[in-house]
């Protein structure tokens, strides 16, 4: 049997809710949805073979029989309480404890975090005077903070602050980054003093829907941390961060939207499943008819 059956798993909160409404139209739709949906649309426009579907959150072990499967993506802020279903894992995927995709490579199932490395690019690829010397600002909980701190350390940030109005989980989540980040000065910044700080961030890594907090978007907005030409990230976890991106443009700040972003991540992922038709230099024109569809 040939593997082409490529999943996205739901978050457990997504099947429950969904099955109490009634479908949601485009308009409402998450980022991921958009994103299986448009892959689902170019796999048969582009005759590539692949059978794209989507399943309820489920352990991956469940897929190791299933002769079909080619790949698994996950929620990322789900990925933790799968670790102990993979044998399989890659020194990144045991530090930050956490990966987005699940891959059939060379007889195995392999983990990986295809996101470090499409955040990576772009962000050198949109800046190419980063100042590292200043701080990287992270805003964000759980799984995403130690992926966002893992990028911005290999970027060469060696002082990274974190933004949370959930200090416990802030606590947790410095505890394990002071264990894998050797030599990197990690600041917990409690949300309703983020005004109050004052090192100057170049980076900052947003990673929370801040629709849903007006008051955090409101301190970030104000902006007195970040230094002239910074880049303002907004990463694709749910939606995008309209707000975010209008206020840092009208600031005069460099901006990375959560949906480019979103469209280079699958760019990848279609690359990581060797999709014979797909190369480097196509990139851009992957981007611009995603856009175009989503």
């Amino acid at each position: 049997m040939i593997r082409n059956r490529v999943i996205r798993l739901e978050k457990a909160s997504t099947a429950s809710a969904r099955s109490s409404t009634n479908a949601a139209s485009s308009a409402n739709l998450s980022i991921a949805e958009l994103s299986w949906n448009f892959l689902t649309e170019y796999s048969k426009s582009q005759g590539l073979g692949l059978e794209f579907a989507v399943e309820p959150a489920q352990p991956l072990k469940n897929f190791v029989d299933r002769a079909e499967v080619l790949a698994v993506r996950l929620p990322f802020e789900d990925s933790p309480r799968q670790l102990d279903h993979i044998p399989m894992r890659p020194a990144d995927v045991s530090q930050v404890q956490g990966f987005d995709h699940w891959i059939f490579e060379t007889k195995e199932f392999w983990s990986r975090i295809l996101w470090a490395k499409t955040l990576r690019s772009l962000i050198v690829s949109k800046v190419h005077s980063l100042d590292i010397r200043q701080a990287c600002l992270i805003v964000g909980e759980g799984p995403w903070v130690r992926l966002s701190a893992w990028v911005a350390a290999g970027l060469g940030y060696s002082k990274i602050l974190i933004v949370s109005e959930n200090l416990e989980d802030l606590d947790q989540q410095v505890k394990i980054l002071q264990s894998i980040l050797v030599g990197i000065h990690l600041e917990k910044i409690p949300a309703d003093l983020l005004t109050l700080q004052t090192m100057k961030c170049s980076l900052l890594l947003n990673s929370l829907n801040l629709t849903e907090n007006p008051g955090l978007m409101g301190d970030i907005g104000y902006f007195n941390f970040m230094s002239t030409m910074g880049l303002i990230v907004d990463l694709p976890v749910q939606v995008p961060n309209d707000d975010l991106l209008t206020e840092a443009d009208g600031a005069g700040l460099l901006i990375l939207d959560s949906l480019d972003l979103q469209a280079n991540l699958d760019f990848d992922f279609l690359l990581a499943l060797k999709v014979p038709s797909l190369n480097e230099t196509l990139r851009s024109q992957f981007g611009v008819h995603w856009r175009s569809k989503t």
